[in-house]
């Protein structure tokens, strides 16, 4: 496989970009481009060995991002290479994003680690059933869970479905391959009781340097459970801006409303912020520095860290190792009856959760 350039590479001395053209001739699509060889510009007709135009163009496309090569044979053996596993991810992956599919970088992660290494190097119409199945097999050999195992064909599925669309196979490995068994996580969901729930909040450190890392897990927890029943990605997503935190005095730090994303469904939802939940986004807003940009709001720890880095100050230098944190999802079920806010600085022993339930706005 021959390397590419960037689009900067694909201009020849003059600055002109190098654009090549397709023409059918002799039952396949061939494209007349001008390499570079030894320093000398050649003209010539390459097969791309393909009657399909798409292909056909981004064969083209693939060429013309290769300004140099080592002779005009290596070009044609380039130009005639079919498509491999690698580069068709990339592609449907790109237009998985472009048609909003909120799923497509959970999708390249499980590729990345479980689909590319055993038939990113195929070329598409190589790839057979038993490669399939040895996917499955890894997976499930180290220990993974039949959901897993499910969301993989899933994600093979839809690669090679538009493999079949463009024509480049016929039919898909992935329906002659079944899931072999794998172990089903059947343990029963554990759900805290109020009195557990108000323990945890009201929990301190006893290290002074992990204080603000727990009470971020604490704030999250409960921005999770009062705040629309709100998911992990949900969470890592969410920065100041989606919440109401005018920067009139009057007004500043109210959390009237907020936006629940729901990026699993791309359907962005603005609903109320319950009363005894302001008080605690506001604590946790006025730990931040009161910021109004796209700060992250399950962050601070990770920024106090990265402002100290900036200006040569390594936190484990000074003996604080901060810890990213992870916000708990929240359980459902669990209904609770508010008692009012709580102003406490560490911890939230004082307040008694709401339940999941939310009040969209209009």
């Amino acid at each position: 496989m021959l390397g590419h350039t960037n689009e900067q590479q694909t201009k020849h001395a003059g600055g002109r970009p190098r654009k090549g053209s397709l023409e059918f001739r002799g039952g396949t699509w061939h494209a007349r481009l001008t390499v570079t060889v030894d320093g000398e510009s050649i003209r010539k007709w390459f097969d791309l060995e393909t009657d399909n135009r798409a292909v056909a163009r981004r064969k083209k496309a693939r060429l013309i991002a290769q300004q140099q090569a080592p002779s005009v044979e290596a070009v044609a053996i380039e130009a005639a290479r079919p498509e491999t596993y690698s580069e068709l991810s990339v592609r449907i992956s790109a237009r998985r994003r472009a048609e909003g599919i909120a799923d497509f970088r959970t999708e390249q992660s499980r590729e990345t680690v479980w689909v590319i290494p055993e038939i990113g190097h195929l070329a598409v119409r190589d790839v057979r059933p038993e490669h399939i199945a040895s996917i499955f097999e890894n997976a499930r050999a180290k220990g993974r869970s039949l959901s897993l195992l499910r969301n993989l064909r899933s994600v093979l599925q839809s690669r090679f479905n538009a493999a079949i669309e463009d024509e480049i196979i016929q039919s898909s490995p992935v329906d002659r391959v079944r899931i072999p068994k794998a172990k089903i996580d059947r343990r029963e969901r554990a759900v805290l009781t109020d009195t557990e729930l108000a323990i945890y909040l009201a929990w301190e450190h006893p290290l002074k340097h992990r204080q603000l890392a727990v009470l971020e897990r604490q704030t999250m927890s409960a921005l999770a459970r009062m705040f629309g029943g709100l998911r992990t990605g949900d969470i890592h997503a969410l920065q100041w801006t989606h919440f109401d935190t005018s920067s009139t005095p009057e007004l500043a730090g109210a959390f009237t409303w907020g936006m629940a994303l729901r990026r699993k469904t791309a359907r962005p939802q603005r609903i109320e912020v319950p009363e005894s939940l302001r008080p605690i986004l506001r604590d946790w807003w006025t730990r931040a520095g009161k910021t109004h940009d796209r700060a992250r709001v399950h962050s601070p720890t990770w920024q106090e860290g990265w402002r100290r880095r900036q200006h040569g100050h390594h936190p484990r230098q000074e003996g604080c190792q901060p810890r990213r944190s992870h916000a708990a999802r929240p359980a459902g079920g669990i209904h609770c009856t508010p008692q009012g806010p709580c102003e406490r600085p560490r911890g939230h022993s004082g307040c008694v959760l709401p339940s999941t339930q939310t009040t969209p706005l209009d």
